[in-house]
This record gives structure tokens, sequence and C-alpha cells, in this order.
């Protein structure tokens, strides 16, 4: 496979209608971007998995977070292999056939938190969730469960196929945002032989790939969203206002793009690996904070400057949709519930520039 190249990707979705992008990432083998060379990956560094959701969602909001979740996923399966033969020809059958791997972690009744499960190791595991994304187009999915079989219960991770579950669909969700994606409460019961438990524990698997994969995938989804509404807000007062009342907002629009600069300075800032766990934990849990509310921040102001040109759901000027996009961030993993944990992380954590 060829080396990934950002720029002639970039071209390429630009010429892509919306409704064809995820039939384009699996035809050109983006979908496991970042897996390993030898696991049938691209084996491409997380930075151009971060620029391609980036490319992703300055297009749609809701391609840019499929494939942030899906990404975030099949990197984690792959990272956490070990030196299991079953687990690795899974994957790769899974990125032959081109399709998408969805995360059952989440139950009701933990406030989201993805550490607590009620759902049991078994041969017939049952799961139910209050939101699964995109579960008709996976081929797999990475589940959470405790494992009651030791002294002590360890919550574990297990890959089951999506010809091993049987899904029901409880309820549709239909989102103020993110329109595009399947959303869904689901009951779940999943069949698996031994070998498709991960043998590290959960928490282990969550603080070495998934939260900072995921996180570092939903900032570069934001910035797309916010460049979206630069991009629109700069067209409107090109074309539409007159050259004494464009200079302002211009101004305006550079300051907002100061702001974007610093949200793409997190995400590159969280690329590098930290000094400490407790730093690097300080720091993800900051990036999915303050990314997405920059986000909200720029898309918001944006709106100010096209007016009402930007609130109408239709033409050239439209923010509407990305607006309603956008406002998903701050509650993708609560960020008050975010917050607080990250105070306790800081009593041991120390930032340096």
């Amino acid at each position: 496979m060829s080396p990934l190249k950002s720029v002639d990707i970039a071209r390429q979705i630009a010429e892509v209608p919306t409704g064809h992008l995820m039939d384009f990432l699996a035809e050109s083998d983006l979908l496991a971007l970042t897996v390993p060379l030898p696991l049938g990956g691209r084996g491409a560094p997380m930075a151009d998995g971060v620029a391609l959701t980036f490319d992703l969602a300055r297009r749609s909001g809701s391609v840019g977070l499929t494939y942030a979740m899906h990404l975030a996923q099949i990197h984690t399966w792959a990272a956490h292999v070990g030196g299991s033969a079953y687990l690795a020809d899974e994957l790769r059958a899974l990125i032959a056939s081109g399709k998408l791997v969805a995360s059952v972690v989440s139950e009701p009744g933990t406030g989201g938190n993805i550490h607590k499960a009620t759902a049991v190791l078994a041969e017939g595991l049952q799961k139910d969730t209050s939101n699964t994304s995109y579960v008709p187009q996976a081929g797999a999915f990475l589940v959470t469960a405790m494992d009651d079989s030791g002294p002590k219960p360890v919550q574990r991770m297990v890959m089951v196929r999506a010809d091993q579950t049987q899904a029901t669909e409880k309820q549709r969700n239909f989102m103020m945002g993110m329109n595009a994606i399947h959303n869904a409460a689901w009951s779940f019961t999943f069949r698996y032989p031994p070998e498709a438990v991960f043998a590290e524990p959960f928490a282990t698997i969550a603080s070495a790939t998934m939260t900072a994969a995921t996180h570092l995938l939903w900032a570069a989804m934001w910035s797309g969203l916010a460049a979206r509404a630069l991009d629109t807000a700069q067209r409107y007062a090109k074309q539409e206002l007159p050259p004494d009342i464009a200079a302002p907002v211009m101004t305006r629009l550079s300051e907002l793009r100061n702001r974007h600069y610093t949200l793409n300075a997190l995400i590159r800032d969280n690329l590098r690996p930290a000094i400490t766990p407790f730093a690097a934990a300080a720091a993800i849990n900051r990036l999915k904070i303050t990314g997405s509310e920059i986000a909200c921040e720029i898309t918001l102001a944006c709106l100010t400057i096209t007016g009402l040109r930007g609130y109408a759901e239709s033409g050239p000027y439209s923010l509407a949709e990305v607006v309603r996009d956008v406002l998903s961030g701050p509650l993708m993993v609560a960020n008050a519930r975010l917050q607080a944990n990250t105070a306790g992380i800081d009593r041991y954590s120390d930032d340096r520039p």
C-alpha cells in the first residue's frame, strides 16, 4: 500500500459527494489507516488519522464523527492484539471486509463512565446500551464486561464479530445534530470464543490507547467543523458585504482563526508523548474539554457574522448543520464530569511547555 499523502487525499475528498464519503474511505483502504502493515492496515501515524478526520468533518460532521469513532476503535484493537493469532486474523478479515468497528463500552446506569460495567463475561454476553452508533454498518464490536472468574473482578474488553451478535434496536435516537449517524439504544447478545477476550485489563487498554485516540480524533473532527464555519463566514463577508463593512468583519474572522490555531496547537501538542502518565491523562482530558468549547465558540461567533443567512436551514451560507453538530462536543463524555476527573489528576501531573 502506498503512503498516505494528506494533500492528495484532501483533494479527492473535496470531489466526493457527501453521501459517498464512507464508501470512498472503504475503497481507498483508509478505514485501517493507522493499523500496522502486518495486520493489514496502512501503517500511518496518528497524525495522518487526525488530518483525515479534520478533512472529513470539514465536509460533514456525521462522516467525520463516524470515522473518528471507528478509527479510535480499530486503532485500539490493533495496539492490543499482543500475541493473539485469533485477534490478529480477525482484524485482517475485518479490514478486508471494509466494514466498521463499533464501540459497546458505555451502559445505562453508569453515568457515562466507561470504567464501570454491569455486564458480565459469559458465553452469551448480555449488554444493553442507551446509545450505540452505526450498528448496522459494523462488522465487529469492541465490548466491555466484568470478568468475575478470578479472586477480584476485572473489567475486560472482548472483540465480537457481527455475525456472532444478536442485536435488537430498542429505540432510534434522533439527535439535534449528527443526524447522518445511526444512533440507537440496543439490546445485545454476544457469543464468542475465549480467544476473543483481550489479555490486558480494559483499564490498561483505555489509559494506554483508547482514551487518547478517541479524544485526539474527536478534537480533529471539531476542528474541521470550526474550519467549515470559518470558511462559510469568510465567503459571506467577501461576497455579500461592502468593503467598508467587510474590513472589520475580516479582522474579527482573523481573531477567530487565532482561536482555531489554539485548538490545532492543542491537538499537535497531544500527538507528542507526555512525560508522565498523569501528565498525559490531564493533557488529553484538557484537549477534549477545551477543544470542544473552542469549536463551539468559533462556530457561534461565525453565526453572528453571517446573521440570518447563516441561521437559515439551507442556502450558500447556512451554518445550521454545523451549529447542531458542534454543540454535541461538550456533551460527548460530559465536560463537567471530565473536568472533575481532571481536577483529581492535577494533584499528580506537572504541565510543562
